[in-house]
């Protein structure tokens, strides 16, 4: 078996995401700004809270249960983010 270091892990992710940024940026800047349009951004949007999601759950959340097994802090600090975050859109939809 083949042991990866955590630099050796952590230099690959960084790699790979500056390649996917690049490949992104490369795509945006070969389109003209009337080209962007709602579906554009709905696509990339969805990819990238896609993205965010699937870090939480597969990395930030066991990471935190690591770190509270008992669960003294963890769920009621998820939920406390969780309604952060709704009041905030609920306000920014108000304006």
């Amino acid at each position: 078996t083949h042991a990866c270091t955590h630099a050796q892990i952590n230099l690959t992710s960084g790699g790979l995401v500056s390649a996917a940024g690049g490949i992104g940026w490369a795509i945006l800047a070969a389109t003209s700004a009337d080209d962007i349009n709602e579906v554009t951004y709905a696509i990339l949007f969805s990819l990238v809270s896609g993205m965010m999601v699937y870090i939480c759950f597969r990395e930030l959340l066991p990471t935190a249960t690591g770190y509270d097994p008992k669960d003294k802090y963890m769920s009621k600090a998820l939920f406390l983010g969780m309604l952060v975050m709704a009041v905030s859109l609920m306000l920014f939809k108000a304006q």
